[in-house]
């Protein structure tokens, strides 16, 4: 038997979809969403999609919003988790650029808290890519201190 909350990948490209229903969110698995070639044109539809914390990659090219200026920093703000946007990696100065975007969208200053966060998910994806854990680095910045 099948259940919603284990979907892991959903394509719904090319549907004429408007917007991004919160109800998204009961996809608690989902890694992998494609929304790319429908009729989304507000930027903060996005913002629903923040709450699936295990969502990795997100396409959403060939949207009208996909025009929008500062259109991938800004979703790269708003979607901490994912790793891959529109199927292009994201980069560290991508990561660190967004903030300002972030900053700019929503008319205040960012904590530098959520910036460390940020540059933390980077580094914590680059040990996760290259196979070393938190612990070696920890032990690697130890060894090197004597």
């Amino acid at each position: 038997m099948y259940s919603s909350e284990n979907l892991q990948w959903l394509d719904l490209s090319f549907n004429q979809i408007k917007n991004i229903d919160r109800g998204i969110s009961c996809f608690s698995q989902l890694k992998i969403l494609y929304l790319h070639c429908n009729a989304i044109t507000s930027l903060r539809e996005v913002k629903n999609l923040a709450k699936l914390k295990e969502l990795r990659h997100v396409t959403l090219y060939g949207n009208p919003i996909s025009k929008a200026q500062h259109y991938r920093s800004y979703c790269i703000a708003m979607l901490p988790q994912i790793f891959k946007f529109d199927s292009i990696m994201i980069t560290k100065k991508e990561i660190v650029s967004s903030v300002v975007v972030y900053d700019y969208f929503c008319e205040k200053k960012i904590a530098t808290k959520h910036v460390t966060a940020l540059q933390e998910r980077w580094d914590e994806r680059q040990r996760k890519r290259l196979g070393m854990k938190k612990e070696e680095k920890t032990k690697e910045k130890t060894d090197t201190q004597y």
